[in-house]
């Protein structure tokens, strides 16, 4: 794996992450927290990611690498413990990766993320959101005050935070560590798919998303897909989407998850695709 150079200008320099709806089939509400949006519909549910869909999100999570915008976090949100219901919890990881967005941008750097929605039995409603953070900058603190600013209550452990690869700095390390901890995050994520799918994608978990109420997944504007990665996503002008090589896409998958396997043998502590980590 080639080592790739942070904030590689792949965009315009004043290109923004705006969040992009890859999933749903709703028209336009707003909830009561003033969140909602064009095909944003409360009433609308789905039950498992589509494999187009998910497809759209591991070619975005190589072409963040391309992009010199790598994933190198993975925050957990769990919005039921805060008092969100399911049918804002769209808008309010929304609203999450917008605040994140606006304080890395006003410190002259680029942002990228991609978000994913569960339900869990024990759980609830919770969110997976992989972050771009820029070398040099923290969120420390912030992440649980801009969380606050969002939920009703906030109890211990209601975010979790984890970097990707054990440091947010391994993912401009060039190594196959970084790669093998990115495929098996995204595939961790990507665990809401139907048992035809998962398999298709060699997934080793599959089925366990739940039952959603409006936006599943997001992936911001500059991590579109277009052409299996090899077009600057800051350049398209619609949805359009090129269609995507299954054959093409889940070695990323099996060739890595397989490496996760001999590295967690060889350093015991590590939990790749779960979502243990520190309390925000």
């Amino acid at each position: 794996m080639t080592a790739i150079q942070e904030g590689n200008r792949v965009c315009d320099e004043n290109a923004e992450a705006r969040s992009t709806l890859i999933y749903s089939e709703g028209s336009s509400t707003t909830s009561a927290h003033g969140w909602g949006g064009a095909r944003n519909h409360a009433g609308r549910i789905s039950h498992h990611i589509k494999l187009d869909t998910a497809l759209e999100l591991v070619d975005a999570a190589r072409w963040a690498v391309t992009a010199g915008v790598p994933f190198n976090r993975h925050l957990t949100v769990h919005w039921a413990m805060g008092g969100i219901p399911d049918n804002e919890a769209a808008g309010a990881t929304g609203r999450l990766t917008k605040l994140i967005g606006d304080w890395v941008k006003k410190r002259g750097s680029r942002f990228a993320h991609a978000w994913v929605r569960e339900m869990g039995p024990r759980k609830g409603s919770h969110a997976h959101v992989l972050l771009h953070i820029p070398n040099g900058l923290k969120l420390g603190h912030m992440t649980r005050r801009w969380v606050g600013s969002i939920v009703q209550v906030m109890p211990p452990k209601l975010v979790l935070t984890k970097p990707i690869g054990g440091s947010t700095r391994a993912a401009f390390s060039g190594s196959d560590w970084y790669e093998d901890n990115l495929a098996a995050v995204v595939a961790y994520i990507l665990k809401g798919v139907s048992p035809k799918t998962g398999e298709t994608l060699g997934l080793d978990e599959y089925g366990s998303g739940g039952r959603i109420i409006g936006k599943r997944l997001s992936i911001s504007q500059n991590l579109r897909p277009a052409g299996r990665g090899q077009l600057n996503p800051c350049d398209l002008q619609s949805e359009q989407r090129s269609e995507t090589s299954v054959i093409t896409l889940t070695p990323f998958f099996s060739e890595s998850l397989r490496a996760r396997a001999r590295a967690r043998r060889e350093a015991g502590n590590q939990n790749f695709s779960g979502e243990t980590g520190e309390a925000a």
